[in-house]
């Protein structure tokens, strides 16, 4: 056999080695597979379980981000307030459920739209927001009159039911003294007026100068 000296010189150390190494291994990978549980965990809590997207929590969080990038970069960036006309006439109608499948499928229409780094958001009810980073305020009205024509066009039947969805969209460029929170107000500001002015259409609350 081998000596028990050359064991210790030669063979323990390549024991401990190698074991140290497979603990190392096991390690990182349950430390992958945390983080990979971690991550999917935070996904989910983050996201509106009817519709997939965003929900307020995830959204306020995105949107402070690309607050901070636009005060940082000096980027322009806009934020669409989306809330569905008269969603109670639909929920009494028809019932709940074509009315969660009208939120899904004005879900549908807006996410077909998206362009890279949009972040689309449910604040709850039938009401979403829209951020555009990069898009001035004359951009994001024409994405909103966009939005506002194939919602119109394409949900005027939800699951065989005539609901004839239509949004009211209020539009607000992000300015250097805005939180998420004043920029959310001034578009749901915006959407008021649109809503005023007759629904199904758009609005834009227009910066006042200091």
């Amino acid at each position: 056999g081998i000596p028990i000296d050359a064991w210790l010189t030669y063979g323990f150390p390549l024991v401990s080695a190698f074991s140290a190494v497979v603990l190392a291994l096991g390690l990182a990978d349950r430390m992958l597979t945390f983080r990979q549980e971690r991550d999917t965990a935070q996904e989910h809590a983050e996201r509106d379980w009817l519709t997939g997207v965003m929900n307020r929590g995830g959204i306020e969080h995105r949107l402070d981000w690309a607050v901070l990038n636009t005060r940082r970069e000096g980027l322009p960036l806009s934020l669409l307030f989306l809330d569905l006309d008269d969603f109670k006439r639909v929920n009494d109608r028809f019932g709940h459920a074509v009315g969660d499948s009208c939120l899904r499928a004005v879900v549908r229409v807006i996410s077909g739209e998206l362009q890279y780094g949009d972040q689309l958001g449910r604040l709850g009810g039938e009401e979403f927001v829209l951020g555009l980073p990069g898009s001035d305020s004359d951009r994001a009205v024409a994405v909103a009159e966009h939005l506002r024509g194939r919602i119109e066009q394409e949900c005027r039947h939800v699951d065989g039911a005539p609901v004839a969805v239509t949004v009211s969209i209020g539009v607000a460029q992000c300015d250097r003294s805005d939180t998420v929170a004043t920029l959310v107000k001034r578009a749901d500001k915006a959407m008021y007026l649109a809503k005023h002015a007759g629904r199904n259409r758009v609005a834009l609350l227009a910066i006042t100068p200091a």
